[in-house]
């Protein structure tokens, strides 16, 4: 997460958190867009070692009580954490080049329907909504 949140101080430098109209186009606007995606990676493997953890700790306090909630928990955190690192290959071919999830000024050879991440995004229960772009 330390460095998921690092690569997101490097997007801050360049204008994130600013509107639009208030950020040099377009390199600074690159290198925001190109720094969050970047980030992406790290972050959604600190989620998903967030979510293991969690579970285990649930386990080890209740799993011997209720094997019902044991077995619930196990199952419902390896669903999670499988949905959830498949986000992230599908998160980077989403658009043919990869560089233009970034280079939103650049050619566009191929791109998937946004909504596909942003779905998945929600049923793997992942934070990648603010990623997707319309």
């Amino acid at each position: 997460m330390i460095l998921s949140q690092a690569l997101v101080t490097v997007s801050y430098t360049y204008g994130l958190g600013k509107h639009d109209a208030d950020i040099e186009q377009p390199h600074n606007m690159t290198q925001v867009l190109k720094w969050v995606w970047i980030s992406l990676a790290p972050g959604l493997m600190a989620s998903i070692l967030a979510r293991i953890s969690i579970t285990l700790l649930l386990v080890r306090l209740f799993g011997g009580v209720h094997r019902l909630f044991k077995w619930c928990i196990i199952g419902l955190t390896t669903f999670a954490s499988i949905f959830c690192g498949l986000l992230i290959p599908i998160a980077y071919v989403q658009i043919t080049p990869v560089e233009a999830l970034w280079e939103i000024y650049g050619p566009v050879e191929s791109s998937w329907d946004p909504r596909i991440l942003l779905y998945m995004s929600y049923f793997g229960q992942c934070e990648l909504h603010f990623l997707i772009l319309e």
